[in-house]
């Protein structure tokens, strides 16, 4: 079967339908949905109408807002959000940079259905859902953007079943003990891709 991609352009908050055959286009409805309004994350999907890969792109995206404080601070913000029913989630991909003004931080970056936040050094201490897609791993910023990295798993058992009544929204999470120096936003560039099937 072949593969036909739905690409979501937030850069001007339109739809933008394109097909992977040239000779071809096929307009389909967006199967998950994009954070309104932001143009520093761009999102294709490749779909057989059942099975579905999520490719996001990332620029200069917004985790969230530093204190400017020498203090443990988590964040969050949300990437995607899957579509109403039931979906079976079985991998899980990041490969991302991290920009921060100030001293470079060794900041513990994942992907949840719960958005980090609080005064936590570690995913971990926000709870288990704010790293239940990819476990965070260290990622170390730079005012000039850090050096990107990459990760994939397969999904775990606990995060993979989502129906009707689950959490649907997914976040790009951080965690650092942050110093006087940082101010403005942690800002992430690089990709996120993850594998579902549609259940219902």
């Amino acid at each position: 079967m072949a593969f036909y991609p739905t690409v979501l352009s937030t850069t001007n908050n339109t739809t933008v339908k394109t097909a992977l055959q040239s000779e071809s286009i096929i307009s389909k409805t967006p199967i998950g949905s994009m954070p309104a309004g932001l143009s520093t994350i761009t999102c294709v999907e490749y779909s057989t109408g059942r099975d579905i890969v999520v490719y996001l792109t990332l620029n200069n995206f917004v985790v969230g807002a530093l204190a400017g404080a020498s203090a443990a601070l988590a964040m969050g913000n949300i990437v995607y959000t899957l579509p109403v029913g039931a979906q079976f989630t079985t991998v899980a991909y990041k490969n991302i940079s991290l920009t921060a003004a100030g001293t470079a931080v060794a900041v513990d970056l994942g992907i949840g259905s719960l958005i980090g936040s609080g005064a936590q050094s570690v995913l971990s201490g926000v709870g288990a859902t704010a790293e239940d897609y990819l476990t965070g791993v260290a990622t170390t910023t730079s005012s000039s953007g850090g050096t990107a990295v990459a990760q994939m798993v397969a999904v775990s058992a606990a995060i993979a079943t989502n129906v009707a009544a689950s959490v649907k929204d997914i976040f790009l999470n951080g965690a650092g003990t942050w110093n006087s120096n940082n101010t403005g936003n942690l800002t992430a560039t690089g990709n996120i891709s993850f594998k579902y099937s549609l259940m219902s």
